[in-house]
């Protein structure tokens, strides 16, 4: 199951956060720091992020990509002024190429 960008996996710590991060406690961190959580509340699970969607800007994809993705019929959405496509979170871990935790996506039910 274990999908990994620069040694980093995906964890939900909630209902609504996915984090991404080396290993479960750096995920708690990271999750009580940004979102002042108790942590007493929070439950951890590593996910297959490529089993798991969410949408991003289409700035954010590379040209042919996000021509492919459209030439297939995937599914966009104009969110706040911005338009955005459904890709997988595995898809959006390689994108941000990131080094360090951080958020990977929140719950629109949040927003």
């Amino acid at each position: 199951m274990s999908f990994e960008v620069n040694g980093m996996k995906a964890f939900e710590v909630d209902d609504y956060y996915t984090i991404v991060a080396h290993n479960a406690e750096e995920a708690i961190k990271l999750h009580i720091k940004v979102n002042e959580a108790d942590p007493e509340e929070i439950h951890v699970d590593e996910i297959n992020p490529k089993n798991s969607y969410m949408f991003v800007s289409i700035n954010d994809i590379p040209s042919e990509r996000l021509k492919e993705l459209l030439e297939k019929g995937t599914e966009t959405k104009v969110w706040e002024g911005d338009s955005c496509i459904l890709i997988s979170k595995a898809e959006a871990m390689q994108y941000r190429n990131a080094t360090s935790p951080y958020v990977l996506s929140v719950s629109s039910d949040l927003l």
